[in-house]
């Protein structure tokens, strides 16, 4: 209800409003409410967009390797394309981003986490991924109570100097050298104490990335048995979010790809990837053997060297590989998964 007075005549003013409370029958439950909420909050979280009629399955997990930002989705042309390819601004690199049909890469990276639990993630695969990393805690671990111990010696030694400056100071007034030579030796050590701080931060955070990938690797493997079951949208997005760290799409021509899957436990997976037309996809998996440098955005592939006579030579040569060429020499049929509709 408003209630108000009429305004002087060249004045504005609000007119205060009246709220009356009325009781009404519950509708639903307060639990029902708030479990209703969630879900709407969730279904803003996953889809930061309206209209669009496809689900963003890999929303928010495609990096561009040139721009550094994440891919978006663009809906007229069911695609996964970086946003600012096009921008123009100043000091940005140029960008060379492959976009990637929506549909398809879809399809291919649920099949992908549904290996990942039918296969990795089987009775005893886990412990199997858990023990090297384990091991490279132990490791980080002994090199830590080295450089602790290092640490402790290096400040004893700058305390002992800097007690040493203090009674010069006090008891040599007269020999102010000494005493700027005391406080040199003393930053001598401070800089020196510095560097192994670093390395005992730098061991920590790799300790943390370890206890993290384990962690990941317990909690995907208690779900593993849900994942044939799921076939709604909303919780395959939430599964493969949980599974996969990032994504980043790298290539030279219109048809073909190479997608790096990184995986939250650690592991990267490699999905050659060709435009439509073609009924197949490969996948493959990097080794000492076999892998692809981000940086250089070139593969490699190390083989036994062929010997020049009937001598066994066990020396190995390494070969550098374009993205397609990479693809290509990988497309054996051990490698290769085909798609169950073409689109």
């Amino acid at each position: 209800m408003l209630k108000g007075t009429e305004p002087k005549k060249g004045k504005r003013y609000k007119r205060p409003i009246e709220v009356a409370i009325v009781k009404t029958p519950t509708i639903v439950s307060a639990e029902l409410f708030d479990l209703s909420r969630e879900k709407m909050k969730g279904r803003a979280f996953r889809s930061k967009s309206t209209g669009v009629k496809h689900f963003q399955l890999l929303r928010g997990l495609i990096y561009c390797p040139y721009c550094k930002i994440k891919y978006t989705y663009e809906g007229g042309r069911d695609l996964y394309v970086c946003h600012d390819k096009h921008k123009k601004a100043k000091n940005k690199p140029d960008c060379f981003s492959k976009a990637i049909k929506a549909t398809r890469i879809e399809k291919i990276v649920w099949e992908l986490v549904r290996l990942l639990f039918s296969q990795e993630l089987a009775t005893g695969k886990a412990q199997e991924q858990e023990e090297p990393l384990r091991q490279e805690i132990e490791a980080h671990k002994k090199l830590l109570i080295g450089i602790e111990d290092k640490l402790n010696d290096l400040t004893a030694q700058a305390n002992a100097i800097a007690n040493a400056a203090i009674d010069i100071k006090r008891e040599m007034p007269n020999m102010p050298d000494l005493y700027i030579n005391k406080l040199r030796e003393a930053a001598s050590l401070d800089k020196e104490s510095k560097k192994y701080q670093y390395e005992k931060d730098r061991l920590n955070k790799l300790i943390l990335s370890c206890e993290d990938k384990i962690k990941a690797i317990n909690s995907l493997s208690n779900e593993k048995v849900l994942v044939d079951s799921i076939t709604d949208d909303m919780e395959r997005y939430e599964l493969i979010h949980k599974v996969i760290d990032h994504m980043v799409i790298y290539g030279e021509d219109s048809i073909y790809s190479l997608v790096v899957v990184t995986f939250k436990t650690g592991q990267e997976v490699y999905i050659g990837y060709k435009s439509k037309g073609y009924q197949y996809y490969t996948i493959f998996h990097p080794s000492q053997s076999v892998w692809f440098d981000t940086e250089k955005r070139l593969g490699y592939i190390t083989t036994m060297k062929s010997p020049d006579s009937l001598v066994l030579s066990l020396e190995t040569v390494t070969k550098e590989y374009s993205v397609t060429n990479f693809i290509k020499v990988l497309d054996v049929p051990k490698n290769r998964r085909y798609y169950e509709n073409q689109s």
